[in-house]
């Protein structure tokens, strides 16, 4: 995106989002790096220390025009589900394993910790099962491992245009539950984990080094 700004020299904001990280890089029309914003932590990374005031420029720039939104439309959005509870985390397109493919989106609230497998197909096979299977017995793994304590993760599987009216176990620690229902069933489980924990392992997952 350039972005044009009186004196200030033309600017191409591309955002990346990968391994639970989000980041703003920014460069000048010509190619030239000025470094990059990371949006989780609030910092700044110029390429060299002339380019800072540029890069916040450009930074504050694009957020001016990017909004945060809030954690529940987040959730609403990736999942496609309607939900009122604004303490759920949500990373995405976590790094494949061994034995399991790229998760699709880890969500981290007080009714736990679930490895979401979305699908367009009505029904669950069990290649899906047991893929989703393996994506949570390596994300309670990974992130028992790097938390220091074991983590209990569920695998749920969701298909985007079921018309389940239920929601149905499959496998063991497998769930298949419509996409139309994901947000009650989460909301169900009521607090399992406390609101500190919930930001440690929303901290744990955002690292790259937890899942390699």
């Amino acid at each position: 995106m350039d972005v044009p700004s009186g004196g200030v020299p033309t600017w191409v904001v591309k955002r990346w989002r990968r391994h639970g990280q989000d980041r703003l890089y920014v460069e000048l029309a010509d190619g030239t790096k000025v470094g990059y914003g990371d949006l989780e932590a609030g910092t700044a990374h110029p390429s060299a220390p002339p380019y800072e005031p540029l890069l916040l420029c450009a930074i504050a720039d694009w957020k001016g025009r990017h909004p945060p939104a809030p954690i529940t439309s987040v959730l609403t959005r990736v999942l496609g589900a309607q939900a009122d509870d604004g303490r759920w985390r949500v990373l995405h397109a976590i790094p494949p394993g061994p034995r399991a493919g790229a998760i699709n989106q880890l969500v981290i609230g007080p009714g736990g910790v679930f490895t979401i497998t979305t699908t367009r197909r009505p029904g669950a096979g069990v290649r899906v099962l047991r893929s989703a299977r393996h994506q949570a017995e390596r994300a309670g793994r990974r992130l028992g491992a790097a938390y220091g304590h074991p983590v209990a993760v569920e695998g749920l599987v969701v298909p985007a245009d079921s018309d389940e009216v239920g929601v149905t176990s499959r496998s063991s620690g497998v769930a298949v539950v419509p996409q139309r229902l994901l947000a009650d069933w989460l909301l169900r489980h009521g607090d399992t984990l406390a609101p500190a924990a919930v930001e440690s392992l929303y901290d744990v997952a955002r690292r790259p080094s937890t899942w390699h």
